[in-house]
C-alpha cells in the first residue's frame, strides 16, 4: 500500500482544507466532488462525503444535499470500511438505513448508539431512535421493547415520535394528549429561542398534521379537516407535510367536493415531493389519485395510467387494488374482464375469496344477470348460509319466480345450522321464516312440521299455535282441534280493552272526529270528562290530553260600514263580470270626436238655474244614498309636488 506522502489525493485534501478555512464553500464543494470521483479515493471517500454534505447545507442547497444523501447504496459502500467505534459514521449509516426504509437495521444501530454514547448529542440520538420505533410500529405492527417506551420526553421532538408510536398502536386518546403537549412545548421552546411567528408555525405544522390524522382515525372529520386546513394556511416549507395534509383532505372529501380535491392533489404529485415521502405515503397518494379521477369521471386512459403507477408501488396481493381495477373494468363496460380479475385473485388468495365473490355477484346483479349472481352466491360454501346471503338468495329466487329452489335453500340452511349450532337464535328465526314461506306456497305439511318443531322451543306462543292450527286444518282437522285446545282464551289475550271506546274513536281522522257512544263509560260520566273551563276530554285518553272548546270569533266589520245600506250582491264578482261594468275602448272614444252639433247652442233653458222647480231643490237637500261596502274605497293620497329640478345622474 502506498504511503500517505505518495497519495495523489493529498494535494486535493490540502486544497479542500484551505477552502474550508477561508469559508470558500463553493470551491470546497467542487474539490470534494473531485475527490469522490477520483479513481484512488479508497477509504478517504468518507471524509469527502462529510465535507460535501456540510458544504451543501451551509450553502442552503438543501435539495441537492438531499438528493446526494438519497444515493444510499454509494454512501453505504463508502462507509463500509469505516471504523466501528466512529459514532459519526454510525449515525450517518443509521440515517441512510432509515431513508432506505430499513427500519429494523436503523433501529438496532441507533439503540446501540444510545447505550454506548454519552456526549452532547444524546437527545438527537434518542429522537432518531424514537422515529425508528414509530416507523417499525407503523410498517410491521411491532410493539417497541419496554426500554424504548420509557424514553424521556424532554423535547417536543421526542413527544411527537412517542405520540406517533401510540397512534400506530391505536391508542388515540393518549396520542392526542401527547401531541398537544408537544405543540405547546414547541411554541414555548421556539419563542424562548427568539423565533418569529412564521418560523414557529412552520415548525409546528408537522405536529398539527399529526393531530389531524389522529382525529380522523377517531372518526371526527370536522376536527381533522380544521387542523389540515390550518397546516395549509401556515404554508410550511416542508413540502412533505403539505402533501400529507392535502392527501388526507382528499380522503375526507371522498367522492364529494371533487373540484377542491383536484386542486389539493397537485400538491401531492409535485416534483420535489416524491423524494421526501415514504413508500407507504406514496402508495396512499397514488390510490387516492386513482379514486379521485374515478369519481371525477376522468378519461379511461388517464385512470388506467394512474392505475399502472399504483400497481408499480403496491404489492400484487392487495385486495383493494384488485377491487379498484375491477371497478375500472366495470366503468368501461367490460364486466367479463372484471369478474375474471376477481375470480383469479380469489383463487390465488383463498382468504380473500369471499370479498371477490361478493363483488362478482354485485356486478352480475347490477347488470340484471340474476341467475349468474345466484350461482356465485351458492358457490360460497358455508358462507352462503349466513343470514345476509340467505336473504339475498331468497329474494333472487322470488324475483326469478323459482319458489322450489327457495324452498330447497331453506331446507339446506336449516340442516346446516342444526348440525352447527342447534340452539342458535339464527336457526329459530330461520325455521319461523321458512314456515311462513311454506304456508305462502301452500305446502301445509312441511310448514306444520317446522312449526311443530318450533313449538317445542316456545310452547306458549299464541301466534305460533294459531299458525299451526291453520296448517293442520287443511290436511288433519283432528290434529288441528287438538292443538286448538292449547290456545289461550280470548279473555287472557284481550284484557282491559273498552270495545265501545275503540269503536267510537277514529284516531286516523284525528281527535276532531272522535264520537261519543251512548252507554259507554265515557258517555255515562260527563262530570269526569268535563272540566271547569269547558274543555272536553278525549274518550279513552284520560285527563292527560284535553281539547279546549273553540270560541266563536267576533265578526270584524269595515270602518265605513253602514247597516242601513244593502250590500251590493255582485261585490264578490270581479269588476269585469258585474252587470254595471262598461267596457271602454280607445277606438270608441276616438270615434265620438267631431260628431254632434258644431258650435250650435241647444237646450239653453236647461242651463238657467232660475227656472228649476222647487222639488228639485228639496231633493237635493235629502241625504244622498250611501255607497255599498264593496264600492267604498279610501281616497287616494294626493301626490306631493317634487321640489327641485329634474332628477338626473347624481341628483339625490
Amino acid at each position: 500500500m502506498a504511503s500517505p506522502k505518495c497519495n495523489p489525493l493529498t494535494p486535493l485534501f490540502q486544497e479542500l482544507h484551505r477552502h474550508i478555512q477561508n469559508s470558500e464553500l463553493e470551491k470546497a464543494q467542487k474539490i470534494a466532488n473531485k475527490i469522490l470521483t477520483h479513481p484512488n479515493g479508497g477509504y478517504t471517500n468518507q471524509k469527502a462525503i462529510q465535507c460535501k454534505l456540510v458544504c451543501l447545507i451551509q450553502l442552503s442547497k438543501f435539495q441537492e444535499a438531499f438528493d446526494f444523501i438519497l444515493r444510499t447504496e454509494e454512501a453505504l459502500a463508502a462507509l463500509g470500511p469505516a471504523a466501528e467505534d466512529d459514532f459519526r459514521a454510525k449515525e450517518l449509516r443509521g440515517q441512510i438505513l432509515y431513508r432506505l426504509e430499513k427500519y429494523r437495521d436503523s433501529y438496532n444501530l441507533y439503540r446501540d448508539l444510545v447505550k454506548n454514547s454519552g456526549d452532547d448529542y444524546d437527545e438527537e440520538r434518542q429522537t432518531n431512535l424514537a422515529a425508528c420505533v414509530a416507523a417499525l410500529t407503523f410498517e410491521e405492527g411491532v410493539r417497541p421493547d419496554k426500554g424504548d417506551t420509557i424514553l424521556n420526553e424532554e423535547t417536543y421532538e421526542l413527544m411527537y415520535n412517542k405520540a406517533t408510536t401510540l397512534t400506530a398502536q391505536g391508542e388515540y386518546q393518549k396520542a392526542l394528549m401527547l401531541l398537544k403537549k408537544s405543540e405547546d412545548m414547541c411554541r414555548e421552546t421556539l419563542t424562548e429561542e427568539g423565533s418569529n411567528e412564521e418560523e414557529i408555525n412552520d415548525e409546528v405544522s408537522i405536529v398539527l398534521a399529526q393531530i389531524g390524522y389522529v382525529n380522523q382515525k377517531m372518526g371526527i372529520p370536522e376536527a381533522a379537516s380544521k387542523y389540515y386546513n390550518q397546516v395549509l394556511r401556515n404554508k410550511p416549507s416542508d413540502v412533505a407535510v403539505v402533501a400529507v395534509a392535502s392527501n388526507n383532505i382528499i380522503s375526507l372529501n371522498r367522492e364529494q367536493n371533487i373540484f377542491d380535491s383536484k386542486k389539493k392533489v397537485k400538491a401531492c404529485i409535485a416534483e420535489r415531493v416524491d423524494a421526501k415521502l415514504t413508500s407507504r405515503q406514496k402508495k396512499s397518494i397514488a390510490l387516492n389519485n386513482v379514486l379521485l379521477n374515478y369519481y371525477g369521471h376522468s378519461s379511461s386512459e388517464l385512470c388506467w395510467r394512474l392505475m399502472r403507477q399504483l400497481e408499480a408501488l403496491s404489492e400484487p396481493d392487495q385486495p383493494g387494488i384488485v377491487l379498484l381495477k375491477a371497478a375500472l373494468f366495470v366503468r368501461d363496460r367490460q364486466n367479463a374482464k372484471a369478474c375474471q380479475v376477481l375470480s383469479e385473485f380469489g383463487t390465488a388468495h383463498p382468504s380473500q375469496s369471499l370479498a371477490t365473490s361478493l363483488a362478482c355477484a354485485q356486478i352480475y346483479f347490477s347488470n340484471k344477470q340474476l341467475d349468474k349472481a345466484m350461482q356465485v352466491l351458492e358457490s360460497l360454501g358455508d358462507a352462503s348460509y349466513t343470514a345476509g346471503i340467505l336473504g339475498v338468495l331468497i329474494s333472487l329466487c322470488r324475483s326469478l319466480n323459482n319458489d322450489e329452489q327457495a324452498a330447497q335453500i331453506f331446507k339446506r340452511a336449516i340442516a346446516f345450522h342444526k348440525k352447527r349450532n342447534p340452539s342458535s337464535e339464527l336457526l329459530q328465526s330461520l325455521i319461523r321464516k321458512s314456515a311462513q314461506y311454506f304456508l305462502r306456497l301452500g305446502k301445509q305439511q312441511e310448514a306444520a312440521a317446522l312449526l311443530q318443531e318450533q313449538r317445542k322451543v316456545d310452547p306458549h306462543n299464541a301466534k305460533l299455535l294459531a299458525q299451526l292450527v291453520a296448517a293442520y286444518a287443511t290436511f288433519d282437522p283432528a290434529k288441528a282441534r287438538e292443538v286448538a285446545k292449547d290456545l289461550p282464551a280470548v279473555d287472557e289475550i284481550v284484557t282491559q280493552v273498552d270495545v265501545a271506546s275503540l269503536e267510537a274513536t277514529n284516531w286516523v281522522m284525528g281527535t276532531r272526529h272522535v264520537k261519543r257512544v251512548v252507554g259507554s263509560p265515557s258517555a255515562r260520566s260527563p262530570p269526569d270528562n268535563q272540566t271547569a273551563t269547558g274543555t272536553a276530554a278525549i274518550p279513552g285518553a284520560g285527563d292527560r290530553r284535553k281539547v279546549p272548546a273553540k270560541k266563536k270569533k267576533k265578526t270584524k266589520l269595515p270602518k265605513n260600514y253602514d247597516p242601513n245600506i244593502v250590500p251590493d250582491p255582485e261585490r264578490w264578482l270581479p269588476r269585469w263580470e258585474r252587470s254595471t261594468f262598461k267596457k271602454r275602448g280607445r277606438r270608441a272614444r276616438e270615434a265620438a270626436i267631431g260628431k254632434g252639433s258644431q258650435g250650435a247652442v241647444g237646450n239653453v233653458a236647461e242651463l238657467d238655474a232660475s227656472n228649476r222647480p222647487t222639488a228639485a231643490v228639496q231633493q237635493s237637500a235629502q241625504p244622498s244614498p250611501g255607497v255599498g261596502p264593496r264600492q267604498q274605497r279610501p281616497k287616494a293620497q294626493q301626490k306631493k309636488k317634487k321640489i327641485g329640478g329634474k332628477k338626473g345622474k347624481g341628483g339625490w
